[in-house]
């Protein structure tokens, strides 16, 4: 469970928030490895990882970040829907 459906457990039990990233897509399409996209918006490789297998729901801030450096919006790279 991430932090963010922990948070939303606790407002309302029934609600869950799925977050599926297209960063993977976004990235191969620049020609970039994960490292050289961690470098670029200065997080680490980890996080890249991370949040394009979908293990991590980034923050506000990294998502930003994510779509200026693509020129896209944050909509474009992560789809969100709830249940």
């Amino acid at each position: 469970m991430t932090v963010l459906n922990r948070a939303l457990s606790e407002v309302n039990p029934s609600i869950q928030v799925i977050v599926k990233s297209n960063l993977r897509s976004f990235r191969k399409k620049n020609g970039e490895t994960q490292d050289e996209l961690a470098r670029a918006i200065g997080v680490t490789r980890q996080t890249i990882l991370k949040v394009e297998k979908n293990r991590q729901v980034p923050v506000f801030i990294l998502a930003a970040l994510l779509a200026n450096h693509y020129n896209a919006t944050i909509e474009e790279i992560f789809e969100c829907s709830f249940n």
